[in-house]
Parts: C-alpha cells; sequence; structure tokens
C-alpha cells in the first residue's frame, strides 16, 4: 500500500474527465460560484503581509470616513432627489420596484442553479469514473432534490469563513503599530483561524459527498464527514496543496494569455491606430475583451470541474480503503532505507 501512488492516479483521472466531458462544463461553471473554496481563500490570505497594515488601515478609515461625509452628509442632496423622483412619479416608482424584483429573482435563480450544478457535477463525475451512463438531466433532477440541504451547507459555510475573515480583519486593524508583540499576537491567532476555518472547509466537503454519493440524511452525513476527516486529516491537506497548486497555474497561464491578446493587436497596430477610422477601433477593442472573457470563463471551467473532480475521486478512494499520506509514506520510505534503523 506505501509504494503505490494516491494522487497522480486521481489528478490524471480527473483531469481526463474534465478534457473528455465538455457537458460537465455547463455544471462546472456555476458550481464556481457556490463552490466551498475556504481552504483557497485562506490560503490567500495567508498570502498577505501584515507589513501592510498600515495601508489597510489606512484604506478602511478611509473608505468609512468617505461613505459618512461623502455619500451620507456630502450627497444627502442627492438621496433626497432620488426618493422624490421614485414616489413623485408613479410610472418612475414601478419600473424601479419591476428593476429590483428582477435583480432579485436573476439572484436567486443563479444561487438556485451553482447549486444544483455543484450537485450534478459531483454526482457524474462520480458515475463517469465508475464508466456508468449519465445525461445533463439526471444530473439537474439529482441537484433539484438536494438543493436545501446543500444549499444550507454551502450557507453556513461562507457564513463561517466571513465571520472568521472579519474577525481577522478587525484584529489586525486593532493591532497594527502596537509593536512586534501585537504581530506576534496577530499571527498566532491567524494559524487558529486557518485552522478552524480548514477544519470546517473539509468538513462541509465531505458532507456534501456523503449527501450525493451515499444518500445520507443531513445529520449522519455531518458524522460521518467528521469521521472521514479525523482519519484522514493529514491527505485532506496535501490534496488542497495540490488544489492551490493547480489554481495558481491556471491563473498564471491565463493571466499570460490574457497578456498576450491584449499585447499583440497593441503591438502589431500600434502604428497605424491613431489613423484606423474609429469603428475599427472599436471592433479591435471588443474582440480583445470577448477573447479575455472567453479565457476568463474557461479558466474557471477548467479549476471548478477538475478540482471537483479530484475531490470526488479522492473521497470515493477513502471511503474504500485505507490510504496513507504522502509524508506519512516519504518518512516510512526514508526510515527503512536508513541503514541505522535497520540495525
Amino acid at each position: 500500500m506505501e509504494g503505490k501512488s494516491l494522487y497522480r492516479p486521481i489528478l490524471a483521472r480527473a483531469w481526463e474527465i474534465t478534457k473528455k466531458f465538455k457537458g460537465l462544463w455547463f455544471f462546472g461553471f456555476f458550481a464556481a460560484i457556490i463552490s466551498s473554496g475556504g481552504e483557497y481563500e485562506i490560503i490567500a490570505r495567508a498570502l498577505y503581509s501584515p507589513g501592510n497594515s498600515d495601508i489597510l488601515s489606512t484604506t478602511v478609515s478611509g473608505f468609512q470616513q468617505g461613505l459618512q461625509e461623502g455619500l451620507l452628509r456630502g450627497n444627502a442632496d442627492i438621496w433626497k432627489s432620488i426618493v422624490l423622483a421614485l414616489f413623485s412619479n408613479s410610472s418612475t416608482l414601478i419600473i424601479a420596484l419591476a428593476i429590483f424584483i428582477l435583480v432579485i429573482a436573476v439572484a436567486l435563480f443563479l444561487l438556485w442553479l451553482s447549486t444544483v450544478s455543484q450537485i450534478g457535477l459531483i454526482r457524474n463525475i462520480s458515475l463517469i469514473n465508475k464508466t456508468k451512463k449519465t445525461t445533463f438531466n439526471e444530473g439537474l433532477d439529482a441537484g433539484t432534490k438536494l438543493f436545501w440541504p446543500v444549499f444550507l451547507i454551502n450557507v453556513i459555510l461562507k457564513a463561517i469563513i466571513f465571520v472568521l475573515l472579519f474577525l481577522m480583519g478587525r484584529e489586525l486593524l486593532l493591532l497594527t503599530g502596537k509593536g512586534t508583540w501585537a504581530t506576534l499576537l496577530y499571527f498566532i491567532s491567524f494559524i487558529i483561524f486557518v485552522i478552524i476555518t480548514l477544519i470546517v472547509s473539509f468538513l462541509v466537503r465531505y458532507q456534501i459527498f456523503y449527501l450525493i454519493l451515499k444518500k445520507e440524511s443531513w445529520m449522519e452525513a455531518l458524522k460521518s464527514g467528521w469521521k472521514l476527516f479525523l482519519k484522514n486529516w493529514l491527505i485532506s491537506l496535501e490534496m488542497a496543496f495540490l488544489m492551490f497548486i493547480f489554481y495558481v497555474v491556471v491563473a498564471f497561464i491565463s493571466t499570460f494569455i490574457i497578456a498576450v491578446l491584449t499585447a499583440i493587436p497593441t503591438v502589431a497596430l500600434l502604428s497605424y491606430l491613431f489613423y484606423l477610422p474609429a469603428f475599427i477601433k472599436v471592433i479591435i477593442a471588443l474582440v480583445c475583451i470577448v477573447l479575455i472573457i472567453l479565457t476568463m470563463i474557461t479558466s474557471a471551467i477548467v479549476i471548478s470541474t477538475f478540482q471537483w473532480g479530484s475531490w470526488t475521486l479522492l473521497f470515493e478512494r477513502l471511503t474504500l480503503r485505507e490510504e496513507l499520506s504522502k509524508i506519512i509514506r516519504l518518512t516510512r520510505q526514508l526510515t527503512l532505507a536508513n541503514p541505522r534503523t535497520k540495525k
């Protein structure tokens, strides 16, 4: 067992499924909206240097001051004019209410679709991995049936992450400029926040898998997810690290592609831009914008589909048999290879 690779076949199979089954891309795109990616948010937050706390503090203070003095006080007349315009004309009020209701309806529909897509993506990937046939409509049906429990899980996760990040931000502002001990205290509390967020994120992910793939109830899935996490917490950390590396690589490639897409037409037409008609310039700009948007959408689809595919395959493997983390396998290999340990 120790000599067998755990991640290589999983990542290879997840990448194969991502490339081959384009029907999953629809689910992958909308699943990215609500995906429980708490560990990636925390890792990204960890890259922030507390040495820039003065900048952050100044920015937050400036925003609060601008909100209080500019938006609420200085522009009070504008707000009064808006209110008068809405309520003095019934047609204007009706149009405003209609737009507001439309925005709310679109937001609720996207929340529904993203949750359903997350469920359909996990289910269909699992079936595809087992060489079973599945359809897009079957994924939608499964997502509709399990919408509320999975949606509630995602809401709880996002709420916990928001509270933790808010507390971290508040603490950073309170400790800014208080000296070395304050900075040390911030780092210690930050590590605690990271651990809590990672635990919650892994627990939520495994709970969702048990709900969708094992047909367990909400509480049963929570208990099973907790047991699986305790048993495989180091493997979970290693997989999260691999997924973060993949995220960084895809983000770098996307940035490079976007830079090329904007640089090539600019350099090629640099000496002619001044003489080109306005509508040609507009067309060039629109083409660049469309290509950039398509690149960003494709990146989001690939990241979401591949990451959920990898986690789904890992979950199914962990529930089939016991696995050892890469760190433990390497440690045992080094121990066995050391002549002193054999004596």
